[in-house]
């Protein structure tokens, strides 16, 4: 359907699968994905024609805080009690986004912290979205320039 062939999936070992194949161009490719138990991260690596072409982590940080990353995006949340009371997402522009080894933060989500996601100032992202429990706030380049607005959230009715 999606024109991989010569698809294989092989258990590396407990929560360490690898899925390879060739892609509809022919190119071999390996898709890595590890989890960790003791932490509920989750790592997942696209390796084509030898070379790393996307990952992906999602990590729980604890109370009730959660991270994720790939190539080019970040964010950090917090969702308790079955809310979210809190996120920012940044989106790098297409030449400064992230590295899967140097910027890993699987398994346990080390360094992140408040400007993890979102450390190099708003105008230095494609995109930069918040939210601090009252209002989401944008901040995203444009082909005709920088979009830069706040939206109140309107409390939940009784």
């Amino acid at each position: 359907m999606v024109g991989i062939t010569e698809a294989k999936m092989t258990r590396n070992g407990a929560h360490d699968y690898t899925l390879s194949g060739k892609t509809f161009g022919g190119k071999v490719f390996e898709m890595k994905g590890v989890y960790d138990p003791a932490t509920g991260g989750l790592r997942m690596v696209n390796n084509t024609g030898g070379t790393i072409t996307e990952f992906f982590e999602f990590i729980p940080l604890g109370d009730g805080q959660y991270a994720f990353q790939n190539d080019t995006e970040r964010a950090l949340g917090v969702y308790r009690d079955g809310n979210l009371e809190s996120f920012v997402y940044t989106r790098a522009g297409s030449n400064a986004g992230y590295d899967n080894k140097t910027d890993s933060i699987f398994p346990a989500g080390a360094p992140v912290d408040g400007n993890w996601a979102a450390g190099r100032g708003e105008n230095d992202y494609a995109e930069h979205y918040s939210f601090d429990g009252q209002t989401v706030k944008l901040n995203v380049k444009t082909f005709g320039g920088r979009i830069i607005t706040e939206i109140p959230v309107s409390a939940k009715a009784s």
